[in-house]
Formats: C-alpha cells, structure tokens, sequence
C-alpha cells in the first residue's frame, strides 16, 4: 500500500523535475496529509517502513531512500540513504555514497561519491573516496 503521493507541486532545478509528495497514511512521526519534501520519482523514496523526506529536501537521480531513514532539513541526496540513518541541516549525499546503520550527516557535511557511512557515526563535514566512517565516528 502507497504511503505518498505526488502533489501538483513541481520545482525546476538545474534540468531536475522535483515533486512535492504528501503523506497518505500515518506512519512513523508522519500524519496522513502532512506535506514533504521533493523527490524525483517514485523510485527514490520507499513506501515500505518509516523513511520520510521532510522539509524542503531534493531526492534526485539514482538516489534511494528505505528502511527507517529520515531526510530533512533543506538536505540534497544523490545517494543511498537506509536503516535508521539520518541526513539533516542542508547535508549533501552524492551519487553511489552509502548511508546507514544509525548513522547521521549534517550542517555543511558533504559526503562524496564512493564514500560509506555506517554504525553510529556522525558527519558535520567531508567524507571523500572509498572511505568508510563506521562505529561511532565523528568527522
């Protein structure tokens, strides 16, 4: 069963089409009716568990967002974002970055392509490459 929708709600951004969705069930902290954040397609944002994009935030291009994870806060993610993570406070997650476990990402934190985000680590800043911030990290 669909836990959202698309609204008539669209944002142009460099060549992106982002839609605005609403709740159509209650689910987590959500209510049905509450409206989001904006997503490119359907593809980006599980309707299975409690994942939310909130606020204003951008899901684009192969980005995937399922489990418990939560986006909000004005935050943009190319990447994949799952289990009870946590992307806030205008973060970037790029393309083929991976965010997990309990983890969260925040304020200006940039996390790049290749780079991993696991356990209970905690991101204010940039990860780049093939690292891998696990267990309770602080960057």
């Amino acid at each position: 069963m669909k836990k959202y929708e698309f609204t008539s709600e669209i944002k142009e951004i460099e060549g992106y089409t982002f839609h605005c969705i609403h709740a159509l069930r209650d689910f987590g902290d959500v209510k049905a009716g509450d409206l989001c954040g904006f997503i490119e397609k359907e593809d980006n944002l599980s309707h299975d568990d409690n994942c939310w994009v909130g606020g204003s935030t951008l899901v684009c291009c192969e980005a995937l967002v399922y489990d418990n994870a939560i986006v909000c806060d004005d935050a943009v993610v190319c990447g994949h974002v799952y289990g009870n993570a946590r992307i806030l406070k205008k973060a970037w997650v790029h393309n083929d970055a991976h965010i997990y476990g309990d983890s969260e990402v925040s304020g200006s934190a940039r996390i790049k392509p290749g780079a991993k985000v696991a356990g209970s680590a905690k991101i204010y800043g940039s990860v780049y490459g093939n690292a891998k911030i696990s267990g309770n990290g602080c960057v």
